[in-house]
């Protein structure tokens, strides 16, 4: 959302071709940030950077696409590139439900970066269970839910 925030200001400035060619060598410094990352104050700084450069992108290459395209073919050119973006993510999902199954692709902490996100989920879960009396069912939601071999 930041970059997206300042995105309009840059393509203003340095034009919006300039702006998405080195919005991609953000991609590619932020992806060599975590790839090398050798703690998770580096992987942090590479996920800002990719998070930077992905509201950069999002915003100026619809815009891009929209101004390159003749004016017959706008709709399709953009729509088509909304639904390339869409595939890829649903393919990305497909592929870790494939690697991983159904419950732990979403929920098992592997590193510094899912750990977060696995213990949101189980805060979600048990502030969703207080709503109603504990019971063997809520338990069990509750343990499917927890990564294995974590214990509370």
């Amino acid at each position: 959302m930041n970059g997206a925030a300042f995105a309009g200001s840059l393509s203003d400035s340095f034009g919006r071709r300039r702006v998405i060619i080195t919005t991609a060598a953000l991609f590619v410094a932020g992806a060599l940030l975590c790839a090398f990352a050798p703690g998770y104050i580096v992987l942090l700084a590479g996920r800002v950077v990719l998070g930077l450069a992905i509201g950069v992108a999002s915003m100026l290459t619809p815009l891009y696409l929209c101004k390159m395209a003749p004016a017959d073919k706008r709709g399709a050119v953009v729509s088509l590139n909304q639904m390339c973006i869409t595939s890829g993510i649903l393919i990305s999902y497909f592929v870790d439900y494939a690697r991983r199954g159904p419950y732990q692709a979403s929920t098992t902490a592997e590193g510094p970066v899912s750990s977060p996100v696995s213990r949101r989920a189980r805060m979600a879960a048990r502030s969703s269970a207080c709503l109603v009396p504990h019971s063997q069912s809520c338990s069990s939601a509750l343990a499917r839910l927890m990564p294995k071999g974590v214990r509370e």
